[in-house]
């Protein structure tokens, strides 16, 4: 396994409410990404589609890494387990 620098392209706060949302600025640059949760859960899909309450479980106050470059970081989309969430999302080449 090789290592790879990772090189910050920049970052986004973005609030998770009731309706599915993918990410909202991300640089031209940007491959991969971390993402902080905070507030409530999260709900993932990351195909394109629209994210439902019946997808991939994120709580709050954990981190998911995206920096595996076979995400397409465009196809992400949230919704919100029960309360708003906000996350914290870094970019990175």
């Amino acid at each position: 396994m090789s290592n790879i620098l990772l090189n910050g392209q920049g970052s986004e706060k973005l609030t998770v409410s009731s309706s599915s949302i993918g990410l909202a600025s991300i640089p031209s640059a940007g491959k991969r990404a971390t993402i902080r949760v905070t507030g409530d859960a999260i709900h993932i899909e990351n195909d394109g589609g629209a994210a439902t309450t019946n997808d991939f479980l994120i709580r709050a106050e954990e981190v998911v890494h995206f920096t595996d470059n076979r995400f397409n970081l465009t196809k992400l989309r949230f919704i919100r387990n029960s309360g708003d969430a906000v996350l914290y999302i870094t970019y990175f080449n």
